[in-house]
């Protein structure tokens, strides 16, 4: 009987030990810690680029089992083997939330960030990342080569030059390239011509670039990949004026024998005058549109004889006949719209022009110089079969 008595006391006392070791298991009363997650937090392993910022959050709080309060927490980074200790702090609380931001990195290395929390007992939890700090940015690079302008250049106005962009995803981080823009920036002030949602790995793109006045521009050209990340290339191009301010008026319509419309000109004003008018500013007329009867659709300078033979016109008794002189061109219509506030006329050659211009058609391109020295364009749009009447564009210095 004594012998069942000593038995149920060994059990009795190992079973009680077993649950006593069991309830005091250091690992099970030890505080908790966690890497705060979202709002900017960094939780887990990370690559990183240079100019990043990198917040690490922590929370503690005592063992829930236990009331043994915190007593310290410390965050230890640990870069290529060189140990420093970022945050040591002495507590006495049953929690603790903290953030800390990583000073910026201005190399590439390996970090590794190790946080641990103790508590009155000794003991212990521990958490740690990794992070990798690298050029963790797209490229984006100018096309360089025959043909293409890849640095600050000074151009004349309406000169054409080529821009073009190589842009490749980053081979570490593997985010896909999602935005491309290019940005001009005049007097300070940006505008952008081209924004483009992309997902792809590699981008290219050409842009041709012409300025029609002088003037200064930046150009900036922006990629961004899928984290957000950016990187940019920017030139300067600078027009100079190549040529004069010129002005184009447009819906110039002339009438000829018809009084009404008028069928004088002067360029420079955009001034229409009917007989009458004209006869009372004849210093004023540069030009004169006419049907004769042999010349079909035709200007003429006032001083050209033809004109005389057009009897409601009367300007064989005017005082004042400028000897405007015309060239009739090859240019063609697109190239004559293209011109814009800026231009540098050609050499006008006298010995080649004529007091007059007959016969002409739609889409003819006129070349003219006034007895004071103007020069410019003038562009057939519309002659009217019936009617008398012409449509004219005409651009002229200013």
């Amino acid at each position: 009987m004594k012998f069942y008595h000593i038995l149920f006391f060994l059990l009795l006392f190992t079973s009680l030990s077993i649950s006593s070791c069991k309830k005091d298991d250091p690992a099970e009363l030890s505080p908790e810690l966690s890497f705060k997650s979202g709002n900017g937090y960094t939780s887990s392993d990370v690559t990183i680029n240079f100019d990043e910022q990198v917040i690490i959050g922590l929370i503690a709080s005592k063992n829930k089992q236990t009331n043994i309060k915190l007593k310290n927490l410390k965050l230890i980074l640990n870069s290529n083997n060189n140990v420093e200790t970022l945050v040591d702090t002495t507590l006495n609380s049953e929690t603790i939330s903290v953030n800390y931001q990583l000073p910026a990195f201005s190399s590439e290395t390996s970090i590794n960030l190790l946080a641990i929390v103790s508590d009155d007992a000794g003991r212990t939890a521990s958490v740690s990342l990794n992070i990798l700090v690298t050029n963790a940015k797209p490229s984006l690079t100018f096309k360089e080569g025959t043909g293409y302008t890849s640095n600050d250049v000074t151009v004349q106005t309406n000169e054409t030059i080529v821009v073009g962009y190589n842009a490749k995803y980053n081979e570490i981080t593997q985010e896909k390239l999602k935005n491309f823009k290019l940005i001009v920036s005049s007097n300070n002030i940006p505008f952008t011509i081209l924004d483009s949602t992309i997902s792809i790995e590699i981008f290219s793109k050409d842009f041709e670039i012409k300025l029609p006045s002088p003037s200064t521009i930046r150009l900036t050209a922006i990629i961004t990949d899928d984290a957000g990340r950016t990187a940019s290339v920017s030139c300067n191009i600078v027009a100079e004026g190549g040529g004069v301010k010129v002005v184009k008026h447009t819906e110039v319509e002339l009438g000829s024998w018809n009084d009404e419309i008028g069928s004088f000109y002067n360029a420079q004003e955009n001034t229409i005058f009917n007989v009458t008018e004209a006869a009372a500013n004849q210093a004023k007329v540069d030009l004169v549109f006419y049907k004769g009867d042999n010349d079909d659709n035709s200007i003429a300078a006032p001083i050209d004889a033809s004109l005389e033979t057009i009897l409601t016109f009367d300007i064989s008794n005017w005082e004042t006949r400028n000897a405007t002189l015309f060239i009739k061109t090859e240019m063609t219509v697109e190239d004559f719209d293209a011109i814009g506030e800026y231009y540098e006329f050609p050499e006008f050659v006298e010995a080649e022009a004529n007091t007059k211009i007959v016969n002409m058609v739609n889409g003819d391109v006129l070349f003219f110089k006034t007895e004071a020295g103007a020069l410019g364009y003038i562009k057939v749009v519309a002659l009217y079969s019936r009617g008398d009447l012409g449509e004219f564009e005409v651009i002229v210095m200013e």
